[in-house]
């Protein structure tokens, strides 16, 4: 098993943080987002990784060098065009040969045990690949992913607009009992992805969609293996998730979950629910106790709350102050 990981963006996002720094060079908790990355996967025991560089290409490729500082084998490759995610991967082709690689962007940071959890869910069948998934995420941000009873991917839909999410709901592919999974970008591969990659069209967005290989692979009877990402998952996406990290640095004590907005009101109460039910929450390590205190980061905010259960659908709610989010309106 080798790995790839795409760190070739800009970043424009992060605005002047990255006028002079690829974004995946950024420090979170004293080093580069990269390096969180880089030592999660040496953990599993893979030495051998490529990194494919773009903007700012020699701050990565001079931070790390030839990887022997970290007992590995790091090797380059330049995406001088920045035309997506779908033909980055192209530029470790020669470096993958007929070895199974895993594949991540530059920005996601996840336990580091992940990664191992990875390589098992492959090396526990058949597959041609495995994609992650986390729950509780904006899926009109990314793909949205559908699983057999396997857990194995059936459909992947790219940045749905409304219509289309209201389109799923009624055709009874979205169920609001059930987990909408999110696309966690971090995958494993055959080299039989590059037969796909090979092939793309641009999207109508005008960029080559990694996850449009994906539903390539799996039209021609590929099998695509499914993971949920085990506890935290994080998109480090701009500065307001960048100084949440760092703050918590400073507190690393407070329990924390990551909401999306329920429903509320503007009368001083808001209800919050975190992936929709207790069962979600208990995969992800968190146990909820009536009464308990948690603070809640949804996109820049920060806020805190008093944890209540619904009897609807067993869910768990979070009564707050609406003066503590007032920089919402």
């Amino acid at each position: 098993m080798k790995a790839v990981i795409l760190a070739a963006g800009k970043g424009t996002r992060m605005r002047n943080l990255t006028s002079e720094m690829p974004k995946p060079m950024l420090r979170v908790q004293g080093k580069p987002i990269l390096e969180h990355i880089l030592q999660g996967i040496l953990a599993t025991g893979i030495r051998e990784i490529f990194i494919v560089t773009g903007f700012r290409a020699e701050v990565v490729e001079n931070h790390f060098g030839d990887g022997s500082k970290w007992q590995s084998e790091i090797s380059y490759g330049r995406q001088v065009v920045q035309d997506g995610t779908g033909k980055a991967p192209e530029l470790a082709k020669e470096f993958a040969g007929s070895s199974p690689f895993l594949l991540t962007y530059g920005d996601i940071l996840v336990k580091p045990e992940t990664y191992q959890q990875m390589l098992d869910r492959f090396e526990g069948g058949e597959f041609s690949g495995v994609i992650t998934v986390t729950p509780g995420q904006d899926v009109t941000k990314g793909g949205l992913n559908f699983f057999d009873e396997q857990f194995c991917l059936k459909r992947l839909v790219e940045k749905p607009s409304a219509e289309q999410l209201e389109q799923l709901r009624r055709e009874g592919w979205i169920k609001p009992t059930e987990p909408v999974w999110y696309n966690a970008g971090i995958y494993i591969f055959k080299p039989s992805l590059f037969e796909f990659t090979a092939r793309l069209q641009k999207s109508p967005r005008g960029e080559y969609e990694l996850t449009d290989a994906v539903i390539a692979m799996m039209a021609a009877g590929h099998k695509i293996a499914g993971l949920e990402v085990p506890g935290r998952w994080v998109d480090v996406r701009d500065p307001e998730v960048l100084a949440q990290l760092e703050a918590e640095q400073q507190q690393p004590n407070l329990p924390r979950v990551y909401a999306d907005f329920h429903n509320g009101d503007r009368h001083g109460r808001l209800r919050l629910n975190c992936a929709g039910t207790t069962q979600d929450l208990q995969r992800q390590g968190l146990s909820l106790v009536e009464g308990m205190r948690l603070t809640f980061y949804m996109d820049d905010v920060q806020c805190a709350g008093l944890v209540t259960f619904s009897d609807e659908e067993n869910l768990w709610v979070a009564v707050i102050d609406w003066d503590e989010l007032k920089d919402l309106e």
